[in-house]
């Protein structure tokens, strides 16, 4: 990630500090619940945080996992996360826990969702969890608001061979379809 100035990198600093909570995400322990997740599986946390809770759950249910997030980890450690996921043989599951709410511009969105998803096998599971803040649409401080699907269309039409499983509370669960 590039950043144009100082200034800029203070302004994407303080607004990883605002939304990395410290907590396991509703997507992460949603997909444990449901055994969607299982022992044995490869999980990436893409745009995971500053934490490490969410992994820590993981792997005490048996889910080796790794964080991809450029605003919250160096570079260096970044592509570790996904050089050790394409080493794996890309991941079972990828996780975007109330990722795509913070990220203002479309077509951001839309490659750091084509992202996410060349790191996912085939048959594996996309987890998009959404925080819908006040449900304006009016951005406000680092939260779009928007309703939660507004988001499903633009995750639908940016990637191929995906299929929409079901939505369970803010979360959304896809498949990655073999060609």
């Amino acid at each position: 990630m590039v950043f144009a100035s100082g200034a800029v990198k203070k302004m994407v600093l303080k607004t990883v500090e605002k939304t990395s909570l410290n907590q396991v995400a509703a997507g992460i322990k949603r997909a444990v619940e449901l055994k969607i997740a299982r022992p044995g599986m490869c999980a990436l946390d893409f745009g995971g945080g500053r934490f490490h809770k969410g992994l820590d759950y993981l792997t005490l249910n048996g889910i080796d996992a790794r964080i991809y997030d450029p605003y919250a980890h160096t570079f260096e450690e970044n592509q570790n996360a996904l050089i050790w996921c394409i080493k794996r043989g890309l991941a079972d599951i990828v996780f975007m826990n109330n990722v795509l709410n913070v990220i203002f511009m479309y077509e951001e969105r839309v490659e750091a969702i084509k992202l996410a998803w060349s790191h996912l096998k085939y048959n594996g599971t996309l987890i998009v969890s959404i925080y819908e803040g006040n449900k304006t649409g009016t951005s406000k401080g680092f939260q779009n608001n928007r309703k939660r699907d507004c988001y499903l269309g633009e995750i639908l039409g940016c990637v191929e061979n995906i299929e929409f499983v079901k939505s369970v509370d803010n979360i959304y669960f896809f498949k990655k379809k073999e060609m």
